[in-house]
């Protein structure tokens, strides 16, 4: 610990540096060593101000991201260390600067920075819930469905396996359904690449330049992977995603990804469609138009429940 405090200290230690102490603590405290971190709150919360007052410099971004998760992490060992985290509340719940989850930063952001950013979201929900308002709170969940969509194969599947965890847990319904409409604001900007196949999608190891029909499938499909879950959520979901998992780059993929997630949840779909025509089609008839997304859907409720449509 007390290394940690000198290194992080020293003029030669430059943002890159200091960003790797960071992470060496997060592996040291843990367990029954967590209490022993509180000594390098007071450290950790420098970064924080410091990153907050230059907001536009990435690298003192991605660093305050690092003790950020770290902190959050840390207020668990000691009642007395939630008291101390003032400065790393208001950053969090600053709904103006957004210094994690706005636009330049998410673009320019390492594997490394978004996996943190995983890791410190899946801490926020399932921990402190409380700590975000719900302007902040969206601006998270919408910095999830990038870590989900973009970087290489190792970060997207951390960040699943991290939306997973977060879904397990109590309340993951609601979650999901937060998620699911952030991902539909998101899917209204994607369009099928020209002359799109299968055989062009990016290999498991590869960077992926933009989020191709098969990483918008399969996030569509974590973010309803929801175990053990209520049947009136469940249908709830179902109708939720009804146009999504319709649209153009999810039904050149997997044009049966609506009837998939449904059978996973165990609901008969003609039964779900024939209980709520009246509301599906009143949604389709105060729709501006009717794009393809809603034209597929049509066609999927014609051929499964063609009588009551």
């Amino acid at each position: 610990t007390q290394w940690f405090k000198n290194g992080m200290g020293l003029k030669s230690s430059t943002s890159v540096v200091r960003h790797a102490y960071i992470q060496c603590m997060g592996v040291a405290y843990h367990g029954d060593r967590m209490v022993q971190g509180l000594e390098v709150l007071p450290l950790l919360t420098q970064v924080i101000e410091k990153a907050q007052a230059q907001s536009s410099n990435t690298q003192l971004v991605a660093e305050a991201l690092a003790a950020s998760t770290l902190l959050v992490k840390l207020s668990l060992a000691d009642i007395q260390a939630e008291t101390k985290l003032a400065p790393l509340w208001n950053v969090l719940g600053d709904s103006d600067k957004q210094i994690f989850t706005n636009e330049k930063f998410l673009s320019s952001a390492t594997d490394e920075a978004l996996m943190n950013l995983s890791n410190l979201m899946e801490k926020l929900i399932l921990e402190h819930p409380q700590k975000m308002s719900q302007k902040s709170a969206g601006y998270f969940y919408q910095a999830y469905i990038y870590v989900l969509t973009h970087g290489t194969y190792q970060q997207r599947k951390h960040a699943h396996n991290s939306v997973k965890k977060v879904l397990s847990a109590l309340g993951g319904g609601k979650v999901a359904i937060q998620l699911l409409k952030e991902f539909r604001t998101f899917l209204r900007t994607q369009k099928v690449p020209s002359e799109y196949t299968l055989s062009q999608e990016a290999g498991e190891g590869e960077a992926n330049q933009g989020p191709t029909p098969r990483l918008l499938t399969e996030t569509l499909f974590t973010l309803t992977s929801v175990p053990n879950i209520d049947p009136a959520e469940a249908e709830t979901i179902s109708l939720e995603v009804l146009f999504d998992a319709h649209h153009p780059c999810i039904m050149c993929y997997n044009n049966s990804a609506w009837t998939d997630i449904v059978a996973k949840f165990g609901i008969d779909a003609k039964g779900i469609i024939s209980s709520h025509i009246e509301d599906i089609m009143k949604d389709i008839k105060n729709r501006d138009c009717i794009d393809e997304s809603i034209s597929n859907a049509i066609h999927t409720m014609v051929r499964i429940a063609g009588e009551p449509c």
